[in-house]
């Protein structure tokens, strides 16, 4: 009885040595991951938003003073910029960035340094978002996220416990990217962009 019970505990950290293992090369992985990311949904904010200013409402756009120009576009460069560094907080939950205030953006926006160059706006469809943003707007409704609850700190021993921090870890994923679409259009919508009520999105 003995040896079996020994037998059992060997077998049991073996286990939990193979998923400390498989954490480590999941937390590897996903650093890389979120750091693409991040990355990706920057630059994609910033030409979504473009685009809808220059070709979707060119003449919203172009009512705006120059300084207001400016800090709309650099609201929006704010936003993707805090989004990159959310990602990667979301696997240091010890390091987690403090609740920015994307209101305090938004803010802002309405009253801050070029994104967009000096592009010239062409004319457009006033009555159609470009594809782009239409898959960026429609995140809040694409993504059903609920607030993820604190990813743990400790290294993971049971499978239950690895399955629970991938799946808090895709939530918070989900969560910023809801958050960020949710703010991005707030930001044009105060700066008169676009319609307080926007036109269902095609395709999702």
């Amino acid at each position: 009885m003995a040896r079996a019970v020994e037998r059992i505990e060997q077998d049991l950290e073996a286990l939990e040595e193979a998923i400390a293992l498989l954490w480590a090369e999941f937390h590897s992985t996903y650093s890389q991951y979120l750091k693409l990311l991040g990355q990706g949904v920057r630059q994609q904010l910033i030409l979504a938003s473009y685009q809808v200013c220059t070709h979707g409402y060119p003449e919203s756009f172009l009512a705006l003073s120059f300084n207001q120009r400016q800090k709309l576009q650099e609201a929006v460069r704010r936003l993707g910029g805090q989004a990159q560094e959310e990602f990667l907080s979301h696997l240091e939950p010890s390091k987690r960035l403090p609740e920015t205030d994307a209101t305090d953006i938004v803010e802002e926006a309405v009253n801050d340094a070029p994104v967009f160059d000096d592009e010239q706006p062409q004319a457009g469809n006033q009555e159609q978002l470009p594809e782009p943003f239409e898959m960026a707007i429609s995140l809040d409704d694409a993504l059903d996220a609920a607030e993820p609850d604190a990813i743990a700190n400790s290294t993971p021993t049971k499978p239950e416990q690895l399955r629970e921090w991938q799946e808090q870890l895709e939530q918070a994923i989900a969560q910023t990217l809801q958050t960020l679409s949710l703010d991005t259009n707030r930001i044009l919508q105060k700066n008169g962009i676009i319609p307080d009520k926007l036109p269902p999105a095609s395709g999702l």
